[in-house]
């Protein structure tokens, strides 16, 4: 878990312009996010996301990326940070941990038989427990696949978003999509 000297995180209540995913277009955060605002760019990658910043390093900029694998990228970024005082990190350790906690999908760690420590990040833990507790059903998950229609269907956006995990994006989404 991140603290206050470490990267900014977004607390709910600061103004957002631009949110910039650690992902590609076709893919995780941004594909999910694409469906309700076009106020996003994809990085392709954490090492990219330093680009994006400095590009719209006048917008207020909420950043999504695994911030419990973001590695070497880390000090780069809280450079910037310390630089632009406008930018703040969405506090989950994987996208896959926003799926797996969602009422989409109902994920409960402490039903299942694997652990977080069987894993090298904990980002491998919930893409694994995701696609176990997905497959076969129309919610399947497969890490680098395009994600399955019931996440990207608008009407499930209380399901997806309003959980502990989800719902400062959730309240944000809601404020821009009216």
């Amino acid at each position: 878990q991140f603290t206050e000297a470490s990267l900014p995180l977004y607390s709910g209540t600061e103004s957002i312009d631009l949110i910039i995913t650690e992902s590609s277009k076709d893919r995780s955060e941004y594909e999910l996010l694409n469906v309700y605002t076009d106020k996003l760019n994809a990085a392709a990658g954490r090492d990219r996301l330093y680009k994006h910043i400095k590009l719209n390093k006048d917008k207020n900029i909420l950043v999504l990326c695994d911030l419990g694998n973001i590695g070497k990228a880390y000090s780069i970024l809280k450079y910037l940070t310390d630089e632009y005082h406008n930018v703040y990190f969405y506090d989950y350790q994987a996208f896959e941990e926003l799926l797996y906690k969602s009422k989409l999908v109902g994920g409960d760690i402490s039903t299942e038989s694997i652990k977080p420590t069987d894993f090298l990040s904990i980002e491998q833990f919930y893409e694994k427990v995701l696609e176990q507790v997905t497959s076969g059903t129309v919610y399947e998950y497969k890490h680098k696949k395009p994600l399955a229609g019931p996440y990207i269907n608008k009407n499930n956006m209380e399901l997806i978003f309003n959980t502990n995990v989800g719902r400062k994006l959730y309240d944000l989404l809601l404020n821009w999509c009216g």
